[in-house]
């Protein structure tokens, strides 16, 4: 069976290539992916990799290049101590990975949504925890 296009939500479920809805989701034949989710990166780019590989499979090699290239690099530069050549690669690294995948990411921040959302109702239980 094929479909024309597969939309999840709580696409950050996926978490990895091994998770096996993701393998199951991957193996349906569709020209169009779309993922919807609120923390499109959990816990690290490992998940994200496995997010952007589902839209667009292939695009950023596989996981073993995506790491070498942009995990590892990203990883080193926000340690505390990292000289300056590691932070200066880490950054690059990671403006090109958002560059490469802010053609298909569509983020909103909560900034931006706020005018959209009615505004969040206190009950008076919270209020006693205030």
């Amino acid at each position: 069976m094929s479909f024309d296009m597969i939309i999840c939500d709580e696409g950050h479920r996926l978490k990895t290539q091994g998770n096996k809805s993701a393998q199951a989701i991957k193996s349906l034949s569709t020209p169009r992916r779309i993922l919807l989710t609120g923390t499109p990166i959990q816990n690290d780019l490992g998940e994200f990799f496995t997010m952007v590989d589902f839209v667009n499979p292939g695009l950023l090699g596989s996981y073993n290049t995506f790491k070498k290239c942009y995990e590892i690099p990203i990883i080193k530069a926000r340690q505390p101590g990292a000289g300056r050549k590691v932070v200066e690669l880490g950054k690059g690294r990671s403006e090109a990975l958002s560059g490469l995948t802010g053609m298909f990411v569509l983020r909103r921040t909560s900034e931006i949504l706020a005018s959209y959302l009615p505004t969040k109702c206190i009950s008076p239980l919270d209020t006693q925890l205030i």
